[in-house]
């Protein structure tokens, strides 16, 4: 298990997707399945949580939500 190696992410697939699950998103955003976790419960004190759908035990995010709550986060440099 040590020896395996992560496979890479094919972002122009994760891009063409409309719907991804945690682990897409998390590797969408490059941030770990927790933080995705996190975003879609907790949120931010500002914007709020990270929309998501639920069917049974399956989540799933719009790709979408996740760009735009990105942008709504997006910190603008002071020059």
């Amino acid at each position: 298990m040590a020896n395996e190696k992560k496979k890479p992410v094919d972002m122009v697939a994760l891009q063409s997707k409309v719907w991804l699950t945690p682990e897409e998103a998390a590797k969408y955003m490059s941030v770990s399945r927790r933080q995705v976790d996190i975003l879609r419960t907790k949120g931010t004190p500002n914007i709020g949580r990270l929309p998501f759908s639920k069917i049974g035990k399956s989540i799933f995010i719009r790709r979408t939500n996740i760009d735009k709550y990105l942008i709504e986060h997006e910190v603008k440099s002071a020059v």
